[in-house]
């Protein structure tokens, strides 16, 4: 059976933009007024949304009174079919997919439930995934190996380019924690 798509205006862009419970964007019809007093009419069309980041969420710009703003599908979503976002919550997509803003996916919640779903879903950029990670997976199994053999935390740090109080850490598994010795 196929599901009915629902349209609602954007918040705070009613009359211009309307957002669906299926995650997809459309700007309404419209007649423009040009400063010369002529006007035109632009037939309404649906948005392709652009990826954003490494998680490739998506975004949309939209336009209002010679203004433009990026704004977050899912957010658009759930303002829409939801409500305003609590004070302190964040959006979290229930299968971990950034591109699925099904309304049935998504829902506010705290920054904990929400690095909860990532470490469940894989998506989390812990270890080698995180953009400033100067150690693999690989290297930090042989910085365990090298601890386990009785080396020490400075040389290991100076072989591997990085500071000793990481190496500590590493040992303690405070980071890294997830990568067998």
């Amino acid at each position: 059976m196929k599901e009915i798509e629902e349209w609602r205006d954007v918040p705070g862009y009613e009359r211009l933009y309307q957002v669906s419970n299926q995650g997809r964007v459309r700007v309404l019809d419209r007649h423009i007024r040009y400063p010369s007093g002529k006007t035109r009419f632009k037939p309404g069309h649906e948005l392709k949304p652009q990826a954003i980041g490494k998680l490739g969420h998506l975004k949309i710009v939209l336009y209002k009174n010679s203004n433009s703003k990026s704004r977050l599908v899912h957010h658009l979503v759930l303002e829409a079919f939801v409500g305003a976002r609590p004070d302190g919550m964040e959006c979290c997509h229930g299968d971990g997919n950034p591109i699925n803003n099904k309304v049935e996916n998504l829902r506010w919640d705290t920054s904990a439930a929400n690095n909860a779903d990532k470490t469940l879903h894989g998506t989390q950029n812990t270890g080698s995934k995180h953009g400033l990670a100067k150690l693999d997976e690989f290297r930090v199994a042989e910085i365990k190996k090298r601890l386990d053999a009785g080396e020490s935390q400075r040389s290991i740090a100076v072989y591997f380019g990085i500071h000793q109080v990481n190496v500590s850490k590493i040992n303690r598994g405070l980071l890294w924690s997830h990568v067998e010795g």
